[in-house]
């Protein structure tokens, strides 16, 4: 599920860095100056991002479901593995607020998401087989997201990383808000 939920990130991160390639191609101007709002502008790429990797998650979850049961003949199977690539979203989320953020505040390293993106990945794939310590493997949002369906995912660490998606967001909110866009 945790690569599942990298691609799904990287979705993320794509759909919210669009807004900054619409910015520097100059693209935005005109909607901008069209009536739309910034803040609504920009807004409207961290929805189609946070609702579009829920989706995917949820339509991976339910194609392995789908397949486990076919294979087993076990549809019970289904909702746990649909569930389980759900609990991914918080983690996910962060990242595109990450990239929400840097793209408000510091625009110019937003190339620097898809830095943390690619040590999210090394830190999940390698973290474990390198002895890396848990403190740095704690780094990756997605070591927080629980390790569904061996395990049910903590409620708490999941709301953590979505107050910590939100506080990103809105510091990407700020940044935009206070800076000239162009």
């Amino acid at each position: 599920m945790g690569l599942l939920g990298l691609v799904a990130a990287a979705y993320a991160v794509q759909a919210v860095l669009r807004a900054r390639v619409e910015e520097t191609a100059q693209r935005a101007e005109p909607v901008l100056a069209a009536g739309t709002g910034r803040l609504r502008w920009a807004g409207a790429h961290v929805l189609v991002a946070s609702a579009g990797s829920a989706w995917l998650l949820a339509v991976a979850g339910l194609a392995l479901g789908a397949v486990h049961a076919l294979r087993t003949h076990d549809a019970g199977q289904i909702g746990t593995l649909t569930g389980a690539a759900l609990a991914q979203v918080p983690a996910v989320w962060v990242l595109g607020a990450l990239a929400a953020a840097l793209a408000g505040a510091v625009p110019r390293l937003v190339a620097a998401t898809w830095g943390v993106l690619g040590a999210c990945l090394l830190l999940g794939q390698l973290g474990q087989l390198l002895s890396l310590p848990g403190w740095l493997l704690d780094v990756s949002p997605f070591q927080h997201a629980g390790d569904a369906p061996l395990h049910s995912p903590a409620a708490v660490p999941l709301v953590v990383l979505v107050a910590v998606a939100v506080g990103l967001a809105g510091i990407g909110a700020a940044g935009l808000r206070r800076r000239d866009i162009g």
